[in-house]
């Protein structure tokens, strides 16, 4: 939904799917909403989808759905510079058979897109996390394998020397919502270069964090572990 709702007749099938169901839960949103309008904001994923997600009794990725519409909806505000008008613009683009499900809850929803609207921490982390991952790929999981290969005289009679190495396995997800898997081969060394480079990331990274961490902002490791921070 992050897209300009002036040019659009009518909303696409999953964005009328969310806010129809921000509709649904506009109560129970809109008290979570309160209750963490102090709260600092965080990239990470679980700060406030995982407690969304048990008030709600809906799984986390559903919870992350839900939230994802409120940094949505500050462009829409930015974009009406008005509560009441951005509520009828979503409206008037929802199918008829839908708009009633909307309108039902319009006192709760001007309440929500009016903390929206103040840079709600909960919009702002939303935001954080998907500028934290707008990139052409994304690293999904990594695994270096060891093999063995096996040299053979010419005749193919004998076995010569068996030679170790290692394959970096990189799984990645890319701007298609596509998963794909590339293959590395690695010697003795590149591992130990591998390593270093890990290693000296999770150290510039705490740098960076503690010479930032008095500033008048929230500075944090994405996803990182209490070791990390």
């Amino acid at each position: 939904m992050a897209l300009s709702l002036a040019r659009v007749t009518q909303l696409p099938q999953t964005v009328r799917r969310d806010v129809l169901e921000l509709a649904r839960h506009a109560s129970e949103i809109l008290e979570f909403l309160k209750e963490t309008a102090t709260e600092k904001p965080s990239a990470g994923p679980g700060k406030f989808t995982r407690p969304l997600a048990w008030r709600l009794s809906i799984s986390v990725t559903e919870a992350g759905r839900l939230l994802n519409v409120l940094p949505n909806l500050q462009l829409i505000n930015q974009e009406t510079a008005d509560v009441e008008k951005t509520f009828s613009m979503i409206q008037d683009r929802l199918p008829v058979d839908e708009r009633e499900k909307w309108s039902s809850a319009k006192a709760t929803l001007l309440s929500i897109l009016t903390l929206v609207r103040d840079d709600h921490p909960v919009a702002i982390s939303q935001k954080a996390r998907r500028l934290s991952y707008l990139y052409e790929r994304i690293f999904v999981s990594g695994e270096i394998l060891t093999d063995i290969r096996p040299v053979f005289t010419t005749k193919g009679d004998k076995l010569l020397e068996m030679v170790i190495q290692h394959k970096l396995v990189i799984r990645q997800h890319d701007s298609t919502h596509t998963d794909s898997d590339i293959h590395f081969v690695l010697d003795a060394h590149d591992v130990v270069s591998l390593k270093t480079a890990c290693e000296r990331a999770i150290q510039k990274a705490k740098v960076l964090q503690d010479s930032l961490g008095n500033l008048p902002w929230v500075t944090e490791i994405v996803s990182a572990t209490d070791e990390q921070t």
